[in-house]
């Protein structure tokens, strides 16, 4: 999947953005903030950079499952979830196993 990039520049272009939010979350918000010893400002960019985070991560892991899927429905290649499991309990033990080999 391709994701949109955000630049690592110091000199990044900011464009402003406006939301409408409800007065009891607005004041939540400012709750926040002034908890944190921040502006309502730095929460928003918080919230929004996790929120981002988050969904990339949910959306890349809905993308990998779906080829996974698609390519067990061409190959009928898979491992099973006692293959599996019993390579993860192996692991960092004495006698840690190779991961399982996809089989039909």
């Amino acid at each position: 999947m391709k994701t949109p990039t955000t630049s690592h520049s110091a000199h990044r272009k900011v464009t402003p953005l406006s939301i409408r939010i409800d007065e009891g979350k607005k004041d939540q918000l400012a709750w926040i903030a002034q908890k944190q010893d921040r502006s309502v400002h730095y929460v928003l960019l918080q919230a929004v950079s996790e929120y981002i985070s988050k969904e990339t991560k949910r959306i890349e892991f809905y993308e990998a499952a779906m080829q996974a899927s698609q390519q067990y429905a061409e190959t009928g290649l898979h491992t099973t979830q006692d293959e599996v499991e019993a390579w993860v309990n192996s692991l960092g033990t004495p006698n840690e196993l190779q991961p399982p080999v996809c089989h039909k």
